[in-house]
């Protein structure tokens, strides 16, 4: 099949469905029921689409096939919708080694992993197939279908191949601006402070990677001696006031023109302000570490 050409302006029915890989019929009741509707019609009435469009019906078809509701989808922006189908692909190519932690080989578990995050690209390694591993490591372990030592075996496979790659990007210039990636005191969970280490690294900043669990007092202190202009902030287990709290107390010591990111679960609740960003998801952190 070849792919269509974002700059037509305007695909007919036949095109539609040659792209996005459904019937005439699932394209009418989609309309009728989603208001799926074309952006024109000829005078004739035949129906007429935009390429966004067409890239729309492809992406709820591949969300609808990976068993997500249609009735929940339609309203997602297409970033959104791209964004699930980055997440559908590395959740696709997991289920090998899934299937070899459930069956306790955990030897053959790092012997998958390793050439795995080799072939990858670094950021579909750090962006999608490291959080979908352990959201789905996690959600294994609290079915009990392995236990908290595999999960940990997991963490320090992963923990390894990433500081690895951390330690083969050089250090960037002098002159480029700083950014400190921590967890905050209590938090051992640093995968994604880990992570985005290495994309401020390879987007050509200056990078401290503290690892995990510090207080808001040394992390200040780090962040005024180097001038930061951000702090990484990564949690998985903090509540959302005990998170507030930190981010708080940390905001009183720092420099007034250093910015806190900080990403994880216990975000969901929190809003960004002037002195703090808080992320959705990791690649967000990537529009953040554009400097001149």
């Amino acid at each position: 099949m070849q792919p269509l050409d974002p700059d037509d302006k305007l695909l007919n029915l036949s095109q539609l469905m040659q792209h996005a890989g459904i019937t005439k019929l699932v394209i009418h009741a989609w309309e009728r029921r989603y208001g799926l509707t074309p952006e024109c019609r000829t005078e004739s009435k035949r129906r007429l689409y935009t390429f966004e469009q067409a890239e729309r019906f492809r992406l709820l078809k591949k969300g609808s096939d990976a068993g997500y509701r249609i009735g929940n989808l339609v309203g997602y922006s297409l970033d959104e919708l791209y964004r699930l189908e980055r997440k559908i692909n590395a959740e696709a190519g997991l289920g090998e080694g899934l299937d070899l932690l459930i069956s306790r080989r955990l030897g053959e578990f790092e012997a998958w992993l390793i050439p795995l995050a080799e072939q990858q690209s670094v950021e579909n390694f750090l962006l999608h197939t490291v959080p979908y591993l352990m959201q789905e490591v996690g959600k294994l372990w609290a079915g009990k279908k392995v236990s908290i030592a595999d999960e940990h075996f997991v963490t320090a496979c992963v923990k390894r191949i990433l500081l690895g790659k951390l330690d083969l990007l050089s250090p960037a210039a002098g002159a480029a601006p700083w950014i400190l990636a921590t967890t905050p005191e209590g938090e051992s969970h640093e995968l994604g402070a880990l992570c985005s280490a290495i994309l401020a690294r390879r987007n050509g900043w200056n990078v401290l990677y503290l690892g995990p669990d510090l207080p808001a007092g040394e992390v200040a202190r780090l962040s005024i001696r180097y001038a930061a202009r951000y702090i990484c902030l990564s949690t998985s287990s903090y509540s959302p006031t005990r998170l507030n709290s930190y981010l708080n107390k940390l905001e009183e010591c720092i420099c007034p023109d250093t910015v806190i990111i900080v990403g994880g679960a216990p975000t969901q609740t929190l809003v960004s302000s002037r002195r703090r960003i808080i992320l959705n998801a990791l690649e967000d952190l990537i529009e953040y570490l554009v400097f001149d």
